[in-house]
């Protein structure tokens, strides 16, 4: 990690992977496995997180009413005005073209954080996971979240696909069924 550090220092672009489960645990990750903050000031431009998800087959996909737990957790994550107007999710149903599974081909749910100066001064003086957080939603952030919720609204995935790929366990009320 440091190598490739000092490597994005002298001008070279490095493009690495880690295991985390979002792409906030990034930086703190890599200050445990050693790397100091002033080194990745500056060295850190983009950091993205992403989980494959089944995308629905276009032939037989399924408008069916939201559930009152669907609709809690699309409240949760992208707000009361905006869930308010969902009011229908897709199901998978399956036929010859999708080989009767209901789902064909992938799609990635992605959160990404742009490293900014502000970003930059921030991990340099070690500010806190509530600190950063609030600073990137305030800046735009779209967590894995929203941008797999939004996904299942636009009929690309299910809300079952979504809560197996990607952590809801923030925003779920009762174990998902």
């Amino acid at each position: 990690a440091i190598a490739a550090v000092q490597a994005a220092m002298t001008g070279h672009q490095v493009f690495s992977s880690l295991h985390t489960n979002d792409a906030f645990s990034a930086i703190p990750r890599l200050m445990q496995i050693g790397v100091e903050p002033y080194l990745l000031s500056g060295s850190l431009i983009c950091i993205i997180a992403q989980r494959l998800a089944r995308r629905l087959c276009p032939y037989c996909k399924q408008k069916r009413l939201i559930t009152e737990q669907e609709q809690s957790i699309v409240s949760k994550v992208l707000g009361e005005k905006i869930s308010s107007k969902v009011t229908e999710l897709y199901d998978a149903v399956g036929c010859d073209k999708c080989r009767g599974t209901g789902f064909s081909g992938r799609m990635a749910i992605a959160e990404i954080i742009d490293v900014d100066k502000e970003l930059d001064e921030m991990m340099v003086r070690r500010a806190t996971k509530k600190e950063i957080t609030k600073y990137l939603n305030d800046n735009g952030f779209v967590s894995m979240q929203k941008d797999g919720i939004q996904k299942v609204i636009m009929g690309y995935t299910t809300m079952d696909e979504l809560v197996r790929v990607v952590d809801l366990t923030s925003v779920m009320d009762i174990k998902w069924c």
